[in-house]
C-alpha cells in the first residue's frame, strides 16, 4: 500500500498536469475572444447604424397584369436590424422589455411626391403573440401599395380619412398611414385581459395575452412621439377586437365609423373565415354617416400552402356580396420581390393576393339623398303625428345586418325614455337586435326657431344636424374616456324578444299571476331609479361588456335616463342576420310633463293625454285664454240663470268625468298592449307553424323513402327463387 501511495500518484500528478494546465489556458483565451468579439460586434453594430453602407434587404412590388409584373415605382429600402442595447435612448422600458427578449427593425419608404418616411417597429419573443410576433410579407407588399396610393392623394383627402386595421400584429400598416398622413388611424387585435397563458379560441392555437397589445400600443402610439412629429393622441388609437364577437364590431363601428379598412394575411385558419366575413359585414353596413364610401383592401398570401383557406374565404365573401345591394367585389394578383443583401438580384418572390371590397353609398341619387334626408323626415312625421293628435310608432323594416336611427331634441336636466318594440322577424329567425343610445350628437343650436328659417334658408336645420352627426364618430374616438365629465350617453346593448311569448303570461297564466309579476316588476324599477337618483350613479362610460335584454312578455322595453348635456339624442338599432320589424320611440319629461311614478319611466302619449283631460276637467292647467273664454261663458249664463246651479253641485260630476277619463284611458293602454302581444304571438306562431310543417315534411319524406325501400326488399325477395326455410 505504501509503495502504490509513494510511486504511484507522483506519476498520475506528471501525467495530468499539462492537461490541467491546458484546460485552463484554453478557458482564459476563450473568454477574452468572447469579450472581444462582443465589443467588436457592437461597434460594428454602432457603425453600420449611423452608416449608409449598412446591411439592408431590399424588397419591390409588382402588379400581375396578364401574367407579367408591371412595377408600380415604390420599394423598401434599406431594412436595418437593430440590435436594441446600442439604442441610444430607449423610448420607454415597458412590462415587454422586462418580459420578453426584443429587437427592432427600421423601414424605409419612398414616395413619389412626399419625403422618404421612416418607421421603427419592436418585435416580441413567440411567446407574447406567437403570429403577431413575427412581419407577414404581405404586410410589406401592402405597406408598399399604401404609399404609393396615399402618394397621389392630397393633404385634406387624407386628413379627413378613417383607417381601421384588423389583425394588426406589429401594427406596420397604421405606422404607415399615421406617417403618411391619415387623420385617424386605429389597429385592432385580439388578445386577453390578463398575463394567463395558454387559454384557446379554437382549441388548437393559443391566444396572445395584454403584453401583446402593450406591444402594439407602443409600436402604433408611443413609438410615434420618437421617430415622427407627434400628433393629437386621439387621432391615433389601439384597441381590442374580436372578430367572434360581434358586440365590438358593433362598438367600433358605432364609435369610429371607419372609411378605409385593411388587414394583411388575416386568413391564417379557416375557423376565423366566417367571423371575418362578419365583422367587415358590420364595419362596412349600416346605416351612412357620411358620403364618404367605405372601402376595405384585403392583401393574402396567395401560394398552395394556403389555397383551401383563402378559397372559403372568397366564397364567404362572395355570399355576403350578393345580400347587398351597391357593394362591389375585386381582385388583383401581386408579387413583390424581396432580396437579403446588396448585390445580386432578387432572391425570393411572394405572390399574393388583393381583395378589395367597397360599399359604395353614392352610387345612386336616392342613396345619396336618403342619408341628409332621413332625419329631417322621421323629425317631420313625429311633428305631424303629434299635432294631428295622434301618437302612432310606425313600424320599420330593418335588413340584414343593417343599422336604423331616430334622433330628439332633448333639454338639459330633463328625462328621457327610450323605448323599442321587434314585432317580428323574416326567415324564422330570432326578435333580436343590437341596440346603441348616444348623444348629444349634435348640441341644441342646431334647432333654429321658425323666423331664423325663414331668414336664412341656406343654413338650415338639415345641413346643420348632418354636418354635426358626421363629426360624433371622430369626437367619440377622441373623449371615449371622458365621458363622465361631459355628461355624454354611450349605451349599447342587445335586446331579444324570442323567448318573450313563452313567459308571457297572454293567454295560459291566470290574471292574478300577471297583476302580481306586473307590480313586482313596477317596485323594482322603483326602487332602482331611486336608488339611482339618490347616489347619483350615472353610467357614461363606455363599457365592453354589452348585456342581452330579454323582456319576459310582449310590450316595448324602457330604458330611462337623465340627460346631463342638451342637444340631438339618437338610438340605433342594427338587425342581425334576419330583416325584422321594430317599433321605436324617443319620449322627453319636458314635453310629456314628467316621470310616471308607477313605471319609473316618462309619461307616455297616452298618459299625458289623460293628466291633461283631467286637468281640464278639473279647471287646471288651463291657459289664459281659455280661462278668459270660460270667464265670459260663465258671466253670460250667471246672467240668466243666477242661483241656478251651484259651484258644490258640479264637484260630484266633475269627480266621475275624471274616473271615467281615467277608466278610458286604461282601456286605450290595455288594447294597446294586447295588440302588440297579439303581434308578437301571432308572429311566434308564424314561425312555429313553419318549423312545424318543414319539420314535418321531413319527416314524411324520410318515413316514404323507408316505407319504398322495404316495399322493394320484399318484392325482391319474392320475386327470388329461394324458398323459405332453405
Amino acid at each position: 500500500m505504501e509503495f502504490i501511495m509513494v510511486y504511484t500518484l507522483p506519476i498520475l500528478y506528471v501525467l495530468l498536469m499539462p492537461s490541467v494546465a491546458f484546460c485552463s489556458a484554453f478557458l482564459v483565451f476563450r473568454a477574452s475572444t468572447l469579450q472581444y468579439t462582443r465589443q467588436n460586434m457592437i461597434g460594428y453594430a454602432q457603425t453600420q447604424l449611423h452608416s449608409a453602407k449598412s446591411q439592408y434587404s431590399e424588397a419591390r412590388l409588382y402588379k400581375v397584369q396578364r401574367g407579367q409584373r408591371v412595377d408600380i415605382n415604390t420599394h423598401i429600402s434599406k431594412l436595418h436590424r437593430i440590435i436594441p442595447e446600442i439604442i441610444p435612448d430607449p423610448p420607454v422600458v415597458d412590462e415587454v422589455e422586462e418580459y420578453y427578449a426584443t429587437s427592432y427593425e427600421t423601414y424605409r419608404f419612398f414616395p413619389r411626391h412626399k419625403e422618404e418616411i421612416t418607421i421603427s417597429l419592436r418585435k416580441p419573443s413567440f411567446g407574447c403573440g406567437k403570429l403577431g410576433s413575427a412581419l407577414w410579407k404581405c404586410a410589406l407588399g401592402l405597406s408598399c401599395h399604401l404609399v404609393s396610393m396615399f402618394d397621389d392623394r392630397d393633404e385634406v383627402d387624407l386628413q379627413s380619412m378613417r383607417m381601421l386595421e384588423l389583425g394588426a400584429g406589429l401594427g406596420l400598416l397604421s405606422c404607415v398611414c399615421r406617417e403618411m398622413g391619415v387623420g385617424k388611424v386605429m389597429a385592432t387585435d385580439f388578445w386577453e385581459d390578463t398575463m394567463s397563458f395558454g387559454k384557446s379560441l379554437d382549441k388548437e392555437r393559443l391566444i396572445p395575452h395584454k403584453l401583446f397589445g402593450v406591444n402594439l400600443d407602443f409600436n402604433v402610439v408611443k413609438y410615434a412621439g420618437i421617430e415622427s412629429q407627434r400628433r393629437d393622441a386621439d387621432t391615433i388609437t389601439v384597441d381590442k377586437l374580436d372578430w367572434n364577437n360581434e358586440v365590438d364590431a358593433f362598438r367600433t363601428k358605432m364609435i369610429y365609423d371607419p372609411t378605409l379598412i385593411v388587414a394583411s394575411d388575416v386568413v391564417y385558419n379557416a375557423d376565423d373565415c366566417l367571423p371575418l366575413v362578419r365583422t367587415l359585414e358590420l364595419l362596412m353596413g349600416g346605416e351612412a354617416s357620411t358620403e364618404t364610401p367605405v372601402e376595405a383592401i384585403l392583401w393574402l398570401d396567395h401560394n398552395e400552402r394556403k389555397e383551401k383557406e383563402v378559397n372559403e374565404f372568397r366564397v364567404a365573401l362572395n355570399k355576403m356580396i350578393g345580400s347587398h345591394s351597391g357593394w362591389s367585389l375585386a381582385e388583383e394578383q401581386y408579387k413583390l420581390c424581396y432580396r437579403m443583401d446588396e448585390g445580386g438580384g432578387f432572391e425570393e418572390e411572394y405572390s399574393i393576393l388583393e381583395i378589395k371590397l367597397a360599399n359604395d353609398k353614392l352610387n345612386t341619387t336616392t342613396i345619396l339623398v336618403m342619408p341628409l334626408l332621413s332625419p329631417i323626415i322621421l323629425l317631420l312625421a313625429t311633428q305631424l303625428l303629434a299635432a294631428s293628435g295622434l301618437h302612432y310608432h310606425p313600424e320599420v323594416t330593418i335588413k340584414r345586418r343593417q343599422t336604423h336611427c331616430i334622433y330628439h331634441l332633448l333639454p338639459e336636466s330633463s328625462i328621457a325614455t327610450f323605448e323599442l318594440f321587434i314585432q317580428d322577424a323574416d326567415n324564422e329567425g330570432d326578435l333580436a337586435a343590437l341596440v346603441q343610445i348616444e348623444g348629444p350628437v349634435a348640441p341644441t343650436e342646431v334647432n333654429p326657431d321658425s323666423s331664423e328659417i325663414q331668414t336664412n334658408r341656406n343654413n338650415g336645420m338639415g345641413a346643420q344636424l348632418q354636418r354635426k352627426i358626421e363629426q360624433w364618430p371622430s369626437f367619440v374616438a377622441g373623449l371615449k374616456h371622458n365621458f363622465q365629465s361631459i355628461g355624454m350617453i354611450h349605451h349599447a346593448f342587445r335586446v331579444d324578444f324570442t323567448d318573450a311569448g313563452i313567459i308571457d303570461g297572454f293567454i295560459d297564466t291566470p290574471r292574478t299571476n300577471q297583476q302580481q309579476r306586473e307590480e313586482r316588476e313596477r317596485q323594482q324599477r322603483i326602487e332602482e331609479e331611486a336608488r339611482r337618483l339618490e347616489s347619483g350613479e350615472e353610467t357614461y362610460e363606455e363599457s365592453r361588456m354589452i348585456n342581452t335584454v330579454k323582456p319576459e312578455s310582449f310590450e316595448p322595453y324602457e330604458w330611462t335616463k337623465a340627460i346631463k348635456t342638451g342637444g340631438w339624442y339618437r338610438m340605433c338599432v342594427v338587425a342581425e342576420e334576419n330583416p325584422i320589424y321594430v317599433e321605436a320611440d324617443i319620449r322627453s319629461s319636458d314635453q310629456l310633463g314628467g316621470v310616471d311614478h308607477e313605471t319609473g319611466h316618462v309619461y307616455t302619449h297616452e298618459k299625458k293625454e289623460e293628466l291633461d283631460e283631467d286637468n281640464r276637467i278639473l279647471g287646471s292647467g288651463v291657459n289664459a285664454q281659455e280661462a278668459e273664454e270660460n270667464r265670459l261663458a260663465v258671466e253670460q249664463l250667471r246672467q240668466e240663470i243666477e242661483q241656478a246651479v251651484k259651484d258644490y253641485d258640479l264637484k260630484a260630476t266633475q269627480k266621475l268625468m275624471s274616473e271615467m277619463n281615467s277608466l278610458v284611458m286604461q282601456m286605450q293602454q290595455r288594447q294597446s298592449g294586447m295588440m302588440k302581444r297579439l303581434k308578437g304571438h301571432e308572429a311566434q306562431a308564424r314561425r312555429s307553424s313553419r318549423r312545424i310543417a318543414r319539420s314535418g315534411m321531413i319527416e314524411t319524406v324520410l318515413y316514404l323513402l323507408i316505407t319504398g325501400f322495404q316495399v322493394y326488399t320484399i318484392h325482391s325477395w319474392l320475386l327470388s327463387n329461394s324458398l323459405l326455410g332453405r
